[in-house]
């Protein structure tokens, strides 16, 4: 798994690491939050490396983000991670592994502009159908989680398709969790901040996995 890590990657994977338990331990978080926190923050960063096994990690942690999300009320997050992201994950952890170059490193796909057309257009539509569907369930924060909903769809679909473009969805969609939970610890919860620290160690990670993703992708094109 730790096979051609860099020194930045290392020192990434230890400081973010350490940085989540320590805040989950003056803050005094759940074992829950901290799990979600690692899990999520470990999962960026092997999807970042182009590793298969991020979805292993991925489709535990969507599970934990589930049921924290659903002790938020922030039930939009929750939807999204069981009955979308969860099923994305199941069809990138087939296909990555179907689709690996010689290094056991996804093969980097060009889709078409036309795909990605119609993912947008597709989410774009369906932003009316999540939002009334959360508006049903009383979902906190309501416009915000919504499109939080449908950027996070964006990118792990076309994550899932191998596609670079997909962390450019990862890092508007980490923007906004970032707002999203910020609104709790605004509100005095500072419990939540284990929580809050995920999504900006997941934005310095996919805005390093852009970056890494076209480096691969130029080795593998040169090969």
């Amino acid at each position: 798994m730790f096979k051609g890590w860099n020194l930045f990657e290392k020192l990434f994977l230890f400081l973010g690491t350490l940085a989540a338990a320590l805040v989950s331990f003056v803050f005094k978080g759940t074992w829950i939050d901290l799990g979600y926190a690692l899990l999520y923050f470990w999962t960026a960063l092997l999807l970042a490396k182009g590793k298969y096994s991020c979805y292993i990690i991925g489709i535990i942690s969507t599970f934990f983000y589930a049921y924290v999300s659903y002790s938020n009320t922030y039930y939009g997050e929750m939807v999204i991670a069981l009955c979308c992201t969860l099923p994305l994950m199941v069809v990138g952890l087939v296909n990555w592994i179907r689709h690996q170059d010689n290094e056991k490193i996804v093969i980097i796909k060009c889709i078409t502009k036309k795909e990605i057309i119609l993912v947008l257009i597709s989410q774009a539509i369906m932003f009316f159908g999540y939002y009334y569907l959360l508006k049903t369930f009383n979902t906190s924060n309501l416009l915000v989680s919504t499109i939080s909903v449908v950027a996070s769809i964006i990118a792990t679909y076309l994550t899932a398709r191998r596609s670079e473009y997909g962390f450019i969805g990862f890092i508007i969609n980490d923007i906004i969790l970032i707002v999203l939970w910020s609104i709790p610890v605004f509100n005095g919860n500072l419990s939540i901040i284990p929580v809050l620290i995920c999504p900006v160690l997941l934005l310095i990670n996919d805005i390093y996995g852009v970056y890494n993703w076209r480096r691969i992708k130029i080795k593998q094109k040169t090969r």
